[in-house]
């Protein structure tokens, strides 16, 4: 984003981005979810977009569509189940490629993750999916009703991949943009992806507006190494890590073609650690599976979060910002599933929290708690033999629990065990102080699935 972003807005800093609409109150990126951020005073709003079989641009997380549709439930479309290999995973079901944009309209949307927000399968059934140019001239509507201006952050997913089936979402983005009239309005337009070269595509097929590459915690993106046409050129993406991308090497590297980096919510502080747990796993929380950390790291970042007694900011938005970068964050959630460690219910705070009881004895209860796991964590992290064990265990652990999920997951979410977890993780811990932190930390915008929420603590209401 360019510098003067925020007086042109109008707005505090960071800027609010409506994660695929009000997602935590609705199903996402339908009408009525993108219709309640911009009422409840989002910034911008972010859809994704992935291309169907005749070019349209859906608005989907994934292209993969049984996880927010209702497609197994349609027969008709039963013949179509099946698996591909999508940026290095296989991934089974249904794809927006295989289908025209009139299959498509024929679908209602689904809550993408009911085990933690079961209250939004209410709206099951209710819209149909979206395309791009659909959206862009709502906000048209939104804002005429509001008198206001909203930006749109515009995710392209898996660029690569879709490259490698004939399709050209520079050139396809290009005619939704100049159906809705929004082709020259290049400072209502961000766009981002975890791909460099589609960034770099964008220009020469006459998109414009400021470029935001994605990154996250480990792995790499799909495209390093590859050769990918830029105007009349082929350029060589860099083979590196996303975590080289937030070195000060990387962070010069970036400057020269992105203006901000968009980084996962951990990386603001010291030791976070974005994998999940094997309670995350079986409720139905796999996060993104394009990379993960190494062993001893993953283990010592746990350990680090969990001896700190507050969290601390890491350095990276000083480090960009001194390399004239901005930094955007993802993705702000109050659910306990998606804090960092600090922030998760369980904490003793302002007298008690959902789990443990109030008043004396549940301080007094916290205290010990907590004084059991320092002692445990300091003895592993003086221990390297501990070290090695512990880190095994916890590989052994996801591992099982993964295979668990995969073959008995009808079974395992009618377990009394799993819907106590699934209950704890779906409350909400203390979102205030880690949002406050967040604000603390710098970044330009922040991505939030409840963005009244954040609003709320950003503007000091909270």
């Amino acid at each position: 984003m360019q510098k003067n972003s925020r007086s042109n807005l109008g707005t505090g800093y960071p800027l609010v981005i409506a994660h695929r609409g009000a997602s935590g109150y609705l199903p996402e990126h339908t009408a009525t979810a993108y219709r309640l951020a911009v009422g409840i005073g989002a910034d911008a709003v972010e859809p994704d977009i992935v291309p169907t079989r005749d070019g349209v641009l859906l608005l989907r997380h994934e292209n993969e569509l049984g996880s927010t549709t209702d497609i197994a439930d349609r027969p008709d479309f039963a013949a179509r189940h099946t698996s591909k290999i999508v940026d290095g995973q296989r991934v089974t079901g249904w794809f927006s490629e295989d289908f025209d944009w009139d299959e498509i309209q024929t679908l209602r949307c689904r809550e993408r993750i009911p085990e933690l927000r079961p209250a939004n399968t209410e709206f099951d059934g209710a819209e149909p999916p979206l395309h791009l140019s659909q959206l862009l001239r709502l906000i048209d509507e939104f804002d005429a009703e509001l008198s206001r201006r909203t930006l749109a952050v515009i995710e392209i997913k898996h660029a690569h991949y879709f490259a490698s089936l004939g399709f050209n979402l520079p050139e396809l983005l290009r005619r939704e943009l100049a159906d809705a009239g929004w082709l020259n309005r290049t400072d209502q337009l961000v766009f981002e992806s975890f791909e460099l070269g589609v960034l770099q595509q964008l220009a020469g097929a006459g998109v414009n507006g400021d470029l935001v590459m994605l990154n996250e915690h480990a792995g790499k993106p799909a495209d390093a190494g590859q050769r990918i046409r830029v105007g009349d050129a082929r350029v060589r993406m860099p083979r590196h890590s996303y975590r080289w991308y937030r070195s000060r090497a990387g962070l010069r590297f970036l400057r020269e073609h992105v203006s901000a980096i968009s980084v996962e919510k951990c990386d603001l502080f010291a030791g976070g650690c974005s994998c999940r747990t094997p309670l995350a796993l079986l409720a139905g929380q796999a996060g993104r599976a394009s990379g993960r950390c190494g062993l001893a790291r993953r283990t010592l970042g746990r350990l680090r979060a969990r001896l700190a007694r507050g969290a601390k900011l890491s350095r990276l938005v000083r480090r960009a910002n001194a390399r004239g970068l901005d930094v955007f964050v993802w993705t702000a959630r109050p659910e306990s599933a998606f804090l960092e460690p600090r922030y998760r219910c369980g904490r003793i705070a302002r007298g008690g929290s959902r789990w443990l009881p109030g008043g004396f004895l549940g301080g007094l209860f916290g205290w010990a708690v907590g004084v059991v796991r320092r002692l445990l964590t300091g003895l592993l992290l003086k221990n390297p033999i501990s070290l090695l064990i512990y880190g095994l265990a916890l590989r052994v652990i996801r591992r099982r629990a993964a295979k668990l999920l995969q073959h008995n997951r009808p079974r395992l979410r009618r377990s009394w065990i799993v819907r106590v977890w699934q209950k704890r993780l779906r409350s909400h811990g203390d979102w205030v102080g880690e949002y406050r932190a967040i604000c603390k930390s710098g970044v330009a915008a922040v991505f939030a699935d409840h963005p009244d929420l954040f609003k709320a603590v950003r503007d000091g209401d909270i």
